[in-house]
């Protein structure tokens, strides 16, 4: 979550300012948990005033880093779950929003996200949505309708089997890259297209890749679609919109 608005905080500087940045940061790259931090009475808990501190410095780093970026950033939109202990809110978005569920939240992402998602190792969350999205996709009115799935690790996370011992992962990694092309590949062959369309698609906007040319390739791939529903839901069309589930046949 906040790699990608750091990302676009510093798309219009050189690049040794991002390189800057990321050292920074890397000083103190996590945020300890923050649940669970108040005794009953509104006090923070004794066990937890290290968590605390610690969470204090890696905003602090970030704060830095948001002071040495372009005084008018570029705009990005963050909306965090604002719910877990876990995530605390970065600083490097220009606009941010809240959903009072974080379902609701997830639901709109994918829904509205209609360009292309890239995805980057995440947890539950990341699984909910990358199966939120390939159902959209499960349905699309044609293949040019698929919108892209960039799934994007240098570790190749998302194609390897975990391995477990005793609940610990030894390598945590889930395989989706054939899950993923197979279940839309079962839904747009249940649709009646042709199979050499179908492959065309998945091999165009289906990525596992860190081949920054091949993500934008892949995005480039879908800008009529994606421009056609925005259309729509600027106009308060969203039944003509493809992406939706309620438009699905």
């Amino acid at each position: 979550m906040e790699a990608a608005h750091l990302g676009v905080a510093f798309s219009r500087s050189p690049d040794r300012d991002l390189d800057d940045a990321l050292a920074v940061l890397g000083g103190i790259p996590k945020s300890r948990h923050l649940d669970e931090l108040f005794e009953d009475g509104g006090t923070v808990k004794e066990a937890k005033l290290a968590d605390l501190a610690m969470a204090r410095d890696w905003l602090k780093v970030a704060l830095e880093v948001r002071a040495k970026a372009p005084r008018v950033l570029p705009v990005s939109l963050a909306i965090p779950t604002w719910l877990y202990g876990a995530e605390p809110t970065m600083p490097f978005a220009t606009h941010y929003a809240k959903y009072y569920q974080n379902s609701l939240r997830e639901e709109a992402l994918i829904n509205n996200s209609r360009a292309g998602i890239i995805y980057a190792r995440g947890g539950g969350g990341t699984m909910r949505e990358v199966f939120q999205d390939v159902e959209l996709n499960y349905y699309a009115k044609s293949p040019d309708d698929v919108t892209p799935m960039i799934f994007f690790d240098r570790d190749d996370y998302w194609r390897k089997d975990p391995e477990l011992d005793e609940g610990h992962p030894l390598l945590p990694s889930l395989k989706l890259d054939v899950v993923v092309a197979n279940a839309i590949a079962l839904g747009l062959r249940s649709a009646g297209f042709h199979k050499e369309d179908v492959e065309r698609c998945l091999s165009t906007k289906i990525k596992f890749t860190i081949d920054l040319m091949a993500i934008t390739n892949a995005l480039e791939a879908h800008p009529q679609a994606s421009q056609r529903n925005l259309r729509f839901a600027l106009a308060s069309e969203p039944l003509h919109i493809g992406t939706l589930r309620l438009n699905r046949r």
